[in-house]
C-alpha cells in the first residue's frame, strides 16, 4: 500500500484505539473500526476565485439537464462558472449591499414570469436566502444576467385563482401580513418531489418563530389567497404560514422526514405531523435543541445535529411510528466541553456515505475558527475518532 505525501486533517491521537505496534503514526490514512484502511490522498486546489476580493463563506450546487454548477458565496456576493472539465471561469452573479454572514440554499422548479401570460418555464434552480435581503433565484442558464429576486405579491389578491405569485410584501393589511422586503426569511426548505414540491422559510428576524409555507407544487408562491380566516392556509394548495410554539425559543431550522415535519429550536425539538397549511398538528416536544441547522444531516431514516447537548441522532419511524433520541456524543464529551459556546452556531457536518460516517467541523477553545472535526462512524455506533491540525500524525490509536 503506498501513500501520497499530501496530507489530511488528523493530526492527534483518537478514539480508534489500537496496540502501540500496529502502525503508530500512519499518514494519510483513514482508518475503520472494523479493521481496514484506506489511502484518504489529502486534498488539491480546484480553483481560485480570483475575481472575489473576500473569503469564500459557503458553496452550493446545482445541475441542470447535462450542466453542472458550482456557486461560491463571500460576504457580500455570489460567484457562479461551470464544472464541465477545462479551464474554470467564475462570473459574478449578485452583489449584496450589506455584510451577509449567513447563506442557504436550495434546488427547486420556477417558473418565470409566471404572473404574465407567457411564462417561462425553467428547470431545476437553485433559490438563495441571504439573512437581509430579499431571496435571490439562479435560473442556472449560460448568461450570468440569469439571476432573478424572488417574485413579491400580496396576501388576500386570490393568488390560486388570478396567477399572481411570490412572496409577501405588504405588511399593511393586518398584525399576520408579513414583508419579507424588510424581514427576509434566513432558511429555506423544499419538501416533497415533483408536484408536490412545497417551499418552507423561516427566520425571520422581527418573527422568529414563524414558518412560511408555498402553494403545494408552486414553491415561488407563498402567498395566502384567502386572508379573511384567522387560520392561514385554507387548503394544501394555498401558500400561508405557521407558528412553531410562539415563545422566547425561535426556530433554527426545519426538516422533512417521511410525514413528520421536524422543527429545530435553540433549546427543544417539535415533531408536527401532517401537511404544512392544511391537517399539521404537533405531535410531541423534545427537551433537545439545535446550535447550527448546518450541522443537520440525514443518515437513512435517522437524522444527526450538534444540539445543545452535543451531537444527537433521532432514531426514524419504529414499529409504532414512535421517534426518539440518543445523545450519540458521550464518548467524546471532553472534545465537546473544549470548543468554543460563541461559535456553536458555525458548525457545520458533512456527510460521508463511503466511509459510513457524519463529520462535524467546529472550533476549540485554542482557535477563532475551524480547527478540529468529530467523525462519527454510524455502522459501528459508540465509535468516533477526533481529528485536528493540518496533516496526519496519529497512530488513530
Amino acid at each position: 500500500m503506498s501513500f501520497r505525501p499530501l496530507g489530511g486533517i488528523d493530526q492527534r491521537s483518537g478514539q480508534l484505539k489500537m496496540d502501540d505496534t500496529s502502525s503508530p503514526e500512519l499518514l494519510n490514512v483513514a482508518l475503520h473500526p472494523v479493521g481496514h484502511a484506506k489511502n484518504r490522498a489529502g486534498f488539491e486546489l480546484f480553483s481560485d476565485v480570483e475575481e472575489a476580493d473576500e473569503e469564500i463563506m459557503h458553496l452550493a450546487y446545482l445541475e441542470q439537464a447535462a450542466i453542472k454548477y458550482l456557486f461560491a458565496f463571500t460576504t457580500d456576493k455570489i460567484y457562479r462558472t461551470e464544472i464541465q472539465g477545462g479551464a474554470i471561469s467564475w462570473s459574478l452573479q449578485h452583489t449584496y449591499t450589506g455584510d451577509q454572514t449567513k447563506f442557504n440554499s436550495i434546488s427547486a422548479p420556477f417558473i418565470e414570469d409566471s404572473n404574465t401570460a407567457t411564462p417561462d418555464k425553467r428547470g431545476p434552480c437553485l433559490y438563495i436566502a441571504c439573512e437581509d435581503e430579499m431571496p435571490q433565484i439562479d435560473l442556472g442558464d449560460v448568461s450570468p444576467t440569469d439571476h432573478v429576486v424572488f417574485p413579491s405579491g400580496v396576501y388576500g389578491d386570490d393568488s390560486q385563482y388570478s396567477g399572481v405569485h411570490g412572496a409577501p410584501t405588504d405588511s399593511t393589511g393586518g398584525p399576520e401580513w408579513r414583508d419579507w422586503l424588510t424581514d427576509p426569511p434566513q432558511g429555506l426548505l423544499l419538501s416533497g418531489v415533483g408536484r408536490e414540491d412545497q417551499l418552507l422559510a423561516w427566520g425571520f428576524a422581527d418573527d422568529p418563530n414563524r414558518i412560511d409555507f408555498s402553494e403545494v407544487g408552486v414553491p415561488w408562491n407563498m402567498l395566502k389567497s384567502d386572508i379573511d380566516g384567522v387560520n392561514p392556509g385554507d387548503s394544501a394548495a394555498d401558500g400561508g404560514w405557521w407558528y412553531a410554539m410562539d415563545d422566547s425559543d425561535h426556530v433554527m431550522g426545519v426538516w422533512r422526514l417521511y410525514d413528520l415535519t421536524i422543527v429545530f429550536k435553540r433549546n427543544k425539538l417539535l415533531i408536527y405531523t401532517g401537511s404544512p397549511g392544511y391537517d399539521m398538528a404537533l405531535r410531541s416536544v423534545h427537551p433537545v435543541g439545535c446550535a447550527s441547522y448546518r450541522s443537520v444531516v440525514q443518515v437513512g431514516t435517522d437524522l444527526m445535529w450538534w444540539s445543545d447537548q452535543g451531537p444527537v441522532s433521532l432514531r426514524g419511524i419504529q414499529e409504532y411510528g414512535d421517534v426518539g433520541y440518543d445523545r450519540i456524543g458521550l464518548l467524546v464529551a471532553d472534545e465537546i466541553t473544549a470548543m468554543v459556546p460563541a461559535l456553536e452556531n458555525s458548525i457545520h457536518c458533512y456527510h460521508d456515505k463511503d466511509n459510513y460516517r457524519a463529520v462535524w467541523f467546529l472550533s476549540d477553545l485554542l482557535s477563532a475558527g475551524v480547527n478540529r472535526a468529530l467523525a462519527y462512524y454510524y455502522d459501528r455506533p459508540g465509535r468516533w475518532s477526533v481529528w485536528d491540525g493540518g496533516y496526519t500524525e496519529h497512530s488513530c490509536s
